[in-house]
């Protein structure tokens, strides 16, 4: 699978995810978030995606940083999201990835 499809793939999956995982704000926690195993699994196949193929990337350390710290940001979801996009339309505009 190409670098495209596979970020393509980790988009619809994290828009399927959030459907799935999400978690409102509520009196305990002020936030809401997204929260659960397939959320976990989703995070740890972009970092294994990031050190492979991304390392050179200018938002290689933004992603890996994400992945590190997912559990106590609650925008982390959103936040990758936002960076998957961003890299596939570097993709789609023919912006080299390995620069």
């Amino acid at each position: 699978m190409s670098k495209k499809n596979t970020i393509l793939k980790f988009i619809e999956n994290g828009e399927k995810i959030v459907k799935e995982e999400f978690h409102p704000a509520s009196d305990g926690f002020p936030f809401s978030y997204v929260a659960g195993p397939k959320f976990t699994q989703w995070m740890s196949q972009i970092e294994i995606f990031a050190k492979r193929f991304l390392s050179d990337h200018p938002l290689s350390e933004n992603i890996l940083a994400l992945c590190s710290d997912y559990s106590r940001n609650p925008s982390a979801h959103e936040n990758m999201l936002a960076h998957l996009k961003a890299l596939f339309e570097a993709l789609l505009f023919g912006t080299n990835l390995n620069r």
